[in-house]
């Protein structure tokens, strides 16, 4: 006997075109994304220029005095405020953004107006997850500046200062992987962290649980469309990173001595990466919200025909009535025909 059955209880895996498709589909038309994607993109040039004209100084001041002070209070208050308020509006305006696109994918476009008010109290909801991530980050640049600290501080005549900096830059280097390959881990586990703040009002620690749950089947297409934008942003985040420490390289006397071409470079870096990020943005927006809206049933999702499953019943001899035939009536069986 042959037949159907229910399926497993774990939610089946998303194909990965799939949630490529929704994101392109969910992001038209791209100008109005392309304006809510600009305030974050905003916050993250003008952290960038108050890090060049105020932390930047300062961290040249420790060099020559051998505190790094600024690593602990400056540099992380204008570097962590700075992403604390880009995150915040991010997911805000995600939200926001989910909420638009959903209603125009389901035939019932919602203005903006419409928009900010389901979801005005994100960014209040969702603050403490937040100020929790810029503790981490705090921590961190204060863990490199208390190694800093120690090693310009350490006499030059020791013997073990050489091992000292090589495990020093060890450490360092093994603290950014881990920490690495785990912000990739979390960001894929509470990719839809914005789409859950926005549709069922969920609070900060609320909606990253949630946001935990629902990516269950869904792990594997996040991660490779989050690898496919990290690729890009990386890339050019590399080239940004090298000009910040080309500036570094040329501070010994002050801001005033660093050419002008070096400027010059890593303002138009700066402007490549804000631009990626103006597109990028978005993207990862909609694909949240496409990710979100199949795993809540808000979307259908194309399934494969069920197999059917055999229970090890005898087939049946060919004479018989087939399973699924209907039975003959009393004066439609001949004898040795049933």
């Amino acid at each position: 006997m042959t037949t159907y059955g229910v399926g497993p209880t774990k939610p089946p895996s998303l194909p990965v075109g799939l949630v490529f498709k929704q994101a392109f589909q969910l992001s038209r038309p791209l100008v109005p994304l392309l304006g809510l994607a600009a305030i974050p993109v905003a916050i993250q040039i003008l952290t960038a220029v108050v890090t060049l004209l105020v932390g930047l100084p300062r961290l040249r001041v420790d060099y020559y005095t051998g505190s790094f002070a600024s690593l602990f209070v400056l540099v992380p208050a204008i570097i962590v405020g700075g992403g604390l308020l880009s995150g915040l509006a991010s997911t805000h305006l995600g939200a926001l953004a989910a909420v638009r696109a959903s209603a125009a994918a389901d035939r019932r476009p919602s203005s903006l107006s419409e928009a900010f008010t389901k979801t005005k109290t994100v960014a209040i909801r969702v603050l403490p997850a937040w100020l929790l991530l810029g503790l981490f980050k705090w921590l961190g640049f204060a863990g490199v500046g208390w190694l800093l600290r120690s090693l310009r501080r350490s006499d030059p005549s020791d013997p073990t200062l050489p091992s000292r900096i090589i495990m020093g830059f060890l450490m360092i280097l093994l603290t950014a992987l881990g920490l690495g390959v785990g912000s990739m881990l979390l960001r894929v586990k509470l990719f839809l962290f914005a789409p859950v703040a926005g549709f069922e009002k969920a609070e900060g620690f609320s909606a990253l649980l949630r946001s935990w749950q629902l990516t269950r089947g869904a792990f594997g297409p996040i991660l490779v469309f989050t690898l496919a934008v990290g690729a890009v942003t990386g890339l050019t985040g590399a080239f940004t990173i090298g000009a910040w420490f080309s500036v570094l390289q040329n501070l010994s006397d002050g801001l005033a001595g660093v050419p002008a071409t070096t400027y010059l470079v890593l303002a138009v870096w700066l402007g490549i990466s804000a631009v990626v990020s103006l597109f990028t943005t978005p993207l990862l927006w909609m694909c949240a919200t496409g990710v979100y809206r199949m795993q809540t049933g808000m979307a259908p999702i194309p399934r494969p025909p069920l197999a059917p499953v055999s229970y090890g019943y005898p087939v049946p001899p060919s004479w018989a009535p087939q399973p699924g035939t209907p039975f003959p009536p009393p004066s439609a069986r001949q004898p040795g025909n049933w």
